[in-house]
């Protein structure tokens, strides 16, 4: 069945995609290699919190600039992506600390395969649980960022003569158009993944107050809400970071040339 799925993905990505269908391709399955990689480098004791930013670079780096080029487009995303998940990294930390975001939940404990595992794995759990949430966030603030950067870039192609709070606020309009979306396509994510979860807590007579409380649950939905404060945050920095390129403020070492007017 897994084989299936993966042809009709491929199926489909070809007939969408076209001509970049082969970047698309390559682009996954590096950013799997580089995943398994940061994995080997955790269990063999590298700092957990190094490993993931040298992943958090790498899959940000092939996803922006190999599959779509380097562009001002690509690098107002990629700047903006750093500066939300460096801003963010402080309140992924706290939370993950103040709420014991480590090892299993009271959920796992209950399974049987857990009795057949070795539990002691000498990885700092919180520094590990800090890199997924931050790649989770960063999934999620890149495809608000592109899609500002992409639209806010081509109304200024259109219009070279715009100053840079025009294209400011142009790209701040795209993105209150794309923020509902996407900040509701997060919330049916978590809500598909935990929902048999929820179930099953009511179905066993926990109350409401044990239910939102649970370390599962807010494991789950930790992941919607930085998602969410990502993606807002980075719909005005990365407005702000495009409209200083396209207008000369911020250079790029190959900065493209304004489009002249007709």
């Amino acid at each position: 069945m897994t084989m299936v799925l993966m042809l009709m993905l491929l199926a489909t990505l070809l007939f969408v995609g076209r001509a970049q269908s082969e970047k698309i391709v390559v682009t996954l399955l590096l950013n799997g290699v580089i995943l398994l990689c940061a994995m080997v480098l955790m269990l063999m004791g590298f700092h957990a919190v190094f490993v993931g930013w040298l992943c958090i670079l790498g899959t940000s780096i092939l996803t922006l600039f190999y599959q779509n080029g380097f562009n001002q487009k690509t690098a107002a995303a990629f700047l903006a992506l750093l500066i939300v998940v460096v801003l963010m990294s402080f309140l992924i930390w706290f939370v993950c600390v103040r709420a014991g975001l480590y090892g299993l939940d009271e959920r796992n404990w209950e399974e049987d395969d857990v009795v057949m595992l070795d539990l002691h794995l000498h990885i700092n759990m919180i520094r590990v649980t800090y890199v997924v949430i931050a790649l989770g966030l960063l999934g999620a603030a890149k495809d608000s960022a592109m899609a500002v950067a992409t639209g806010a870039y081509e109304v200024f192609r259109c219009h070279p003569e715009m100053s840079w709070q025009e294209v400011y606020h142009s790209g701040m309009n795209i993105g209150r158009d794309i923020l509902g979306v996407t900040i509701n396509t997060l919330l049916f994510a978590v809500i598909g993944q935990s929902l048999l979860m929820i179930q099953m807590y009511f179905d066993c007579g926990y109350p409401f107050s044990q239910l939102i409380n649970s370390k599962s649950l807010f494991q789950s939905a930790m992941v919607v809400l930085t998602g969410g404060i990502g993606v807002e945050l980075s719909i005005p920095v990365t407005a702000l970071v495009l409209s200083a390129l396209c207008t000369g403020k911020l250079k790029l070492p190959t900065r493209e040339k304004r489009v002249p007017e007709n």
